[in-house]
């Protein structure tokens, strides 16, 4: 699967990274994003990371495949690019 992921997204990287603005998969993503912020607003941000940290251990350990996939997603993400878009869009 790891592999499979990598030659995918070697041949089409723009298209095959952009699976996340399908609108399925932004509406659970945006959900997911006002939980931890609402979270975050009411119990803080240590009580947030602590949460999402608990989340991804167990989605890790009932889906090894999964995490192997998004992990090898993850590499090939500018985090940095991504954070500064995010400050652009802000203003």
């Amino acid at each position: 699967m790891s592999e499979d992921f990598r030659l995918k997204a070697n041949e089409h990287p723009k298209s095959f990274l952009n699976l996340i603005n399908t609108p399925s998969n932004l509406i659970a993503i945006y959900t997911a994003v006002r939980i931890l912020e609402e979270m975050r607003n009411k119990l803080g941000l240590e009580a947030m990371l602590e949460y999402l940290k608990s989340y991804r251990d167990e989605v890790e350990k009932e889906s090894p495949r999964l995490k192997l996939a998004v992990n090898d997603a993850v590499k090939y993400l500018n985090v940095e690019r991504l954070y500064e878009k995010g400050k652009r869009n802000k203003s």
